[in-house]
């Protein structure tokens, strides 16, 4: 029976491994395996592979319901997919699925040929879930988006019918039956059912025959399904978070129970370990739930009983973790056994802290170090293959860290200084153990002696030879920093000179040496400038920083023996670098304290070389090559600093100048860089500024290119997208800011998979606490990343954009909305339908509506991963970046409205003889517009209360509000949230609500105009911004509210004997007028050439700057520069206005006469 088990599943396997989905499918119809539970669960991989979630899912819940219970989270997962219509079943709320729903795996395959047809026409049909016409579910396709997931399990699962399936639930929960189904639902996204699975397995199990070995497998899968789980669990509104933070408790109470009952079955300390984990995590996930629950101010989320047992428990549970922790620790007793993982004395120490028992676990610490002496030592390898958990042992400097952090928290300083001594001695370079010392000294002084013990050490070993080549730096910024802290407290002018000394001694000391020197002193540079006010008292360190620069220039002897040296060279190079560093710095600090901002510029600059000095430098520094060995990068050239404190003093000199000399000193700082990236093409500063530059040029399409060039990938898609992204938008290259947007969605939906597999990969290895380190990660930083909410936003807002038609080809189909998106069309049925059922997909774009649910939005809760420690090579001109999770959330709002607003309309219906046809009370139409309604009181109160919105863009909203109110009135006869169905509603009453809304919009857009006229900013950029921000939703809006007149007769044609057409066509084409002088901007700013005479301007308005061009290959790369710009403007040109022309032309249908 085995051989032909293997014989039947060996092709179906191999189609699988070769990814042939489709043909695994048609296999796994074969009779008689069709009806075998590995089969099903083959069955419902392979559909899931191939797209059919909706199948996967029906055949799962066939399988899973054998074992009983209730299966919410699936259940709910089929209805959402069921969301297939707009028509009649759902006025009726119902998503149908009887007699076309799951069929068992029973039923027979029709095959083709002789005797075809008698054999597809025998079906044995299972129903097992039957979404029916039920009146009483009131379930709808808009409460995907309005109600949580536990609301919606709770109404579809009085829909769900189960019936008998013949199979023996022991077969299900064969190991690799389980491992196939679980591999199913981690790819449907189903934590909990995955979590369920497990448990039921081990229920079912544990009543079989099974050995205690192949039971404690089952038992490790289901803890770790129960970590997965947790590590999946995302919400959108505070009901969703309060009943995520519930799952998780149960998960963890959950995972605490298998804990202890693998510890006991298995008698191995890893699994002990596990218990005291998940019980600690027990404990933190009660006083979260309790801390959500009192934020909360209704009583609708708890109960006083539930309240009481979790405070029991957070009494109880720190008492279980640290008995449980001190047994694993003390079970290791034996000499032959290894000592305890450090993570088992991470977990221990964790257990008391908790507790506030500090001398405990100074008990603990200090034991430690003698426990470990005569414990068994790792061998070799086998030792480390054999042991169940980890070997990795808690090390000397960690247990003094340990140590040093309860002294602090009992208050003992003086030990705490002790301890801080000791770990000096092991490790005298290590700034956070300099920062301890000078945290919890009583004086200096005795810092001081510390230091001067510390160096003494040093110096012998230097006369040894056994000192380190280059000097620690820890202890000489040490001086610095108790310099600093001298200054800071007393700030007399004594104290300020001594602090400028300790830094110009640092500086003579590190700055020919690394290249670090400067990034050392910035702080200090800051404090300095900030005590002493004068920009005089700067002047001991800028002499300073210009006698360093002269005496180390590598070109003043280039012809010298000694000088010819390039190890010597690259150290004048340091200095020199070094010393501009520091000059800018100063220059910047005392423009950022000082108000006379002319006079700081012309003082400084005397201090400073020029840019062609630069240039020129960096141009004789290209034969020194990358020197790793000698402290160098392989990614740059030594002296490709000099190119961006270059082009950083070029565009700083340009500030205040005229538009013009601004634009050629941008022009040129982007030559130089091409230049230097040509040259040094792996250095990722240069185009990280390269970047930057072209932006601000106009040169956004090059941006791009370089942005591609640097192959950003992983996780830097989430820390460094937003070096490319507001670019792309203000230059509208749409399609690319898509694409951009998509990796980053798509790298968290990996990320999560990510985690779920090396998590519990971390804790089959015994490192429990970087497991767990995974999890939070994932939950409190990825989960919550603004990075990925600005990219839901961007996908949304560019979607209907995607196809921009063709200038040159008449027959070109209209652009907006051709590919994806609501754009007012025939699509929009089927388009809005996808939607509402990817709202429910968190690593999909739609779920952004979601989060319109949440009234408590608080941008602390989210996480800003960017990373700004790569903008460190800015000194004298430094960027800004904003959050704009504000934004992400309002769009959230904005497109909540335009997605109900479609759903509405798709259960509108014409009216029969002039009469309006009733609406049902609680019925889909009804529902659907109370829905609306909400959203849009929601949106208003967001936008009256946002007061950094443009005042275009601020008008354009209320326009499109009001619009969506328009079409509420016209659809269900509502036009507020108060409104309620009225018994004599009519045609003349709709018509009546409508028209005060429809001139409201065109007064705002009359507004629009006349702010637009007035704005002084970049047209062309804020036209880029404005078109998918409000403009396209305003359109899409309109060509709906359009639609919806043209089925009640009042269609364009009839403005002048039909009230509504008549505002509707003054909306139109005051729309078009504020369209038109957006278009006319476009074509304008296509007219001239900006950089006319380019290479010329530079000669006449940066004289000291004409060397530059005479650097071979400089002045092709400034020409390129300018080529860039025309190329990219033309781009934008043929990007936005198809769009615009469009918008232009519909509108221009509504100035007809009357048929």
């Amino acid at each position: 029976m085995e051989n032909q088990i293997q014989r039947a599943l060996r092709p179906i396997y191999a189609a699988i491994d070769v990814r042939q989905y489709s043909k695994a499918l048609k296999l796994t119809q074969t009779k008689p395996q069709n009806t075998w539970p590995i089969v099903i669960a083959l069955r419902c991989h392979c559909l899931e592979r191939c797209g059919r979630a909706k199948e996967a899912c029906e055949e799962l819940r066939i399988l899973l319901g054998v074992m009983g219970g209730d299966w919410d989270e699936l259940d709910e997962r089929i209805w959402m997919l069921s969301l297939d219509s707009f028509g009649e079943k759902s006025d009726n709320n119902i998503a149908q699925t009887k007699n076309s729903g799951p069929k068992s795996s029973t039923n027979s395959v029709k095959k083709k040929g002789k005797g075809g047809s008698k054999a597809g026409n025998k079906k044995t049909t299972t129903v097992v879930i039957d979404i029916a016409n039920d009146a009483n579910s009131h379930l709808d396709a808009v409460d995907a988006l309005d109600l949580d997931i536990e609301l919606r399990e709770n109404l579809v699962k009085p829909m769900v019918e189960t019936s008998s399936f013949k199979i023996d639930p022991l077969d299900i929960s064969d190991e690799h039956t389980i491992a196939t189904i679980s591999i199913t639902t981690g790819s449907l996204r189903l934590p909990r059912t995955w979590s369920k699975l497990y448990a039921k397995s081990i229920q079912i199990l544990s009543k079989s025959s099974i050995s205690k070995t192949d039971l404690c497998n089952a038992m490790g899968q289901a803890y770790l399904s129960h970590l997965k789980q947790i590590s999946q669990s995302v919400s959108f509104s505070q009901r969703e978070k309060i009943t995520n933070a519930r799952n998780i408790l149960k998960a963890w109470e959950e995972a605490q129970f298998l804990g202890m009952s693998l510890a006991k079955n298995s008698g191995e300390g890893l699994y002990q370990s596990w218990c005291v984990m998940a019980t600690l995590e027990h404990y933190k996930s009660c006083k979260n739930l309790l801390e959500l629950l009192s934020s909360n101010k209704s009583d609708d989320f708890s109960t006083s009983e539930e309240r009481e047992k979790m405070n029991k428990k957070i009494t109880m549970l720190p008492r279980l973790a640290e008995m449980l922790a001190l047994k694993t620790v003390k079970s290791s007793e034996d000499s032959q056994a290894f000592s305890p993982s450090a993570d088992d004395y991470r977990l221990l120490i964790e257990c008391l802290s908790i507790q506030e028992k500090y001398d405990k676990t100074i008990e603990v610490l200090e034991n430690m170090r003698l426990e470990s002496v005569d414990k068994r030592k790792i061998n070799d390898e086998n030792d480390v293959r054999q042991h169940v958990g980890s070997l990795v042992q808690i090390t000397e400097r960690e247990r003094l860290e340990l140590l040093s952090k309860i002294m602090v928290k009992l208050g003992r300083k003086q030990d705490a200084f002790e301890v801080y001594t000791q770990l000096l001695n092991l490790m005298p370079d290590q700034w956070t153990y300099w920062q301890g010392l000078l945290e919890h000294a009583e004086d200096t002084k005795m810092c001081e002696q510390v230091l001067a013990r510390i160096l003494e050490k040093q110096d012998v070993l230097k006369a040894t030879g056994k000192g380190p080549k280059v000097p620690l730096r820890g202890p000489q910024l040490f001086q610095v920093e108790l310099a600093a802290k001298t200054v800071i407290q007393s700030g007399n002018s004594g104290d300020l000179s001594f602090f400028s000394q300790a830094i110009i001694s640092y500086g003579e000391t590190f700055a020919p040496l690394v290249f670090c020197c400067f990034q050392d002193l910035r702080a200090y540079i800051d404090i300095f400038i900030k005590k002493s006010y004068l920009k005089e008292d700067a002047q001991q360190i800028l002499l300073w920083a210009k006698k360093l620069r002269e005496s180390n220039d590598p070109t003043a002897n280039i012809g010298d023996e000694i000088i010819a040296n390039k190890q010597v060279r690259r150290s004048q190079l340091r200095a020199y670098v070094t010393s501009v560093k520091v000059c800018f710095e100063v220059w910047y600090r005392l423009l950022e304290v000082g108000k006379e901002s002319e006079t700081i510029n012309k003082y400084v600059a005397q201090f400073v070389p020029t840019p062609s000095e630069m240039v020129h430098q960096w141009s004789t520094a290209i034969d020194l090559g990358s020197n790793p060995k000698d402290g160098g990068q392989k990614e740059g050239l030594p002296g490709d600093d000099l190119i961006l404190l270059s082009t950083q003093l070029l565009i700083h000199r340009s500030i205040g100048q005229l538009d013009d000399t601004r634009k050629r000193a941008s022009l040129l700082a982007a030559g130089i860089l091409e230049h230097a990236i040509h040259h040094s093409p792996y250095n990722a500063y240069l185009k990280l500024a390269a970047i930057r530059i072209h932006a601000q040029n106009g040169a956004a399409a090059r941006s791009w290119e370089i942005f591609k060039d640097m192959d950003v990938k992983h996780i830097q898609l989430d820390s460094c997208s937003y070096f490319i992204l507001p670019h792309l938008l203000d230059s509208g290259l749409y399609k690319e800011a898509i694409e951009q947007a998509g990796k980053i969605i798509s790298l968290h939906s990996a990320s999560e998979k990510d985690v779920c597999s090396f998590m519990a990969k971390s804790l089959e290895n015994g490192n429990l606490l970087k497991g767990r380190e995974m999890i939070n990660w994932q939950l409190n930083e990825m989960s919550r990343s603004l990075q990925m909410l600005e990219a839901k936003g961007v996908v949304m807002d560019l979607a209907p954009l995607l196809n921009y038609g063709n200038l040159s080809d008449p027959k070109s189909p209209p652009p907006l909305g051709s590919v994806h998106g609501l754009c007012g069309g025939v699509t929009d049925g089927e388009r809005v339908e996808k939607i509402v059922r990817d709202a429910g997909n968190y690593f999909a774009a739609p779920s952004l509506i979601k989060l319109a649910s949440d009234n408590d939005f608080n941008l602390e809760s989210w996480s800003d991963n960017r990373d700004f420690t790569v903008n460190q090579f800015e000194v004298l001109v430094k960027n800004t970046y904003e959050v704009n999770a504000s934004d992400s959330y309002f769009r959230a709002h904005v497109h909540s409205v335009l997605t109900k607003l479609v759903l509405m309309t798709q259960l509108s219906k014409a009216p029969k003889k002039g009469k309006i046809v009733k609406i049902k009370e609680g019925g889909g139409l009804a529902k659907r517009a109370d829905s609306l309604l909400r959203a849009i009181h929601c949106a208003n109160t967001l936008s009256s209360e946002s007061s950094n919105k443009s005042n275009v863009r601020s008008a354009l909203l209320k326009a499109f509000l009001d619009i969506s109110l328009a079409t509420s009135a016209i659809v269900a006869g509502r036009d507020n949230m108060l409104s309620t169905l009225d018994e004599s509603d009519s045609c003349a009453r709709r018509e009546e609500m409508c028209i005060p809304l429809l001139e409201s919009a065109r007064n705002c857009i009359t507004e629009a105009i006349e702010y637009w006229k007035n704005y002084n900013g970049e047209k062309v950029s804020s036209i880029c911004r404005i078109l998918p921000d409000i403009l396209v939703t305003f359109f899409v809006a309109f060509r709906t509210t359009g639609n919806m007149c043209d089925k009640m007769g009042w269609g364009k044609r009839k403005r002048h004997t039909k009230p509504v057409s008549k505002y509707l066509s003054e909306v139109a084409l005051a729309f078009k007028e504020l369209v038109s002088s957006m278009l006319a901007v476009c074509n304008k700013a296509q007219a001239g050439v900006e950089v006319v005479d380019c290479l010329e301007g530079i000669c006449a308005d940066m004289e000291d700057e004409h060397p530059i061009l005479e650097i071979n290959g400089i002045s092709a790369a400034l020409g390129d520069a300018i080529g860039h710009v025309s190329s990219t403007s033309t781009e934008t040109k043929d990007r936005i206005i198809p769009i615009l022309m469009q918008m232009d032309d519909e509108c221009s249908l509504f100035d007809v006469k009357e048929s």
